[in-house]
């Protein structure tokens, strides 16, 4: 990831990587995060920040901390 990049775009790649270990698709993300389909996409894609509520409601879907998500903590092997 670039280190010029905004905080929240590494933030959504790393949510990306934990859905797609878990093979979890953005459709479910929506349900989860009780969005529509376009917000659901841009937070997907890093096109905006995830708040902390949405970040927590995350790490319990996808069972990891949300040190993980944020990157202040790595995922286990």
């Amino acid at each position: 990831m670039a280190s010029d990049a905004p905080h929240w775009v590494e933030v959504a790649a790393r949510v990306r990587a934990e859905m797609a270990r878990a093979n979890l698709k953005v459709t479910e993300m929506m349900g989860v995060l009780h969005l529509a389909r376009p917000t659901a996409y841009r937070l997907f894609h890093g096109q905006r920040p995830y708040d902390l509520q949405q970040l927590d409601l995350l790490a319990a879907w996808l069972g990891v901390d949300v040190e993980v998500l944020i990157g202040t903590r790595e995922t286990a092997p």
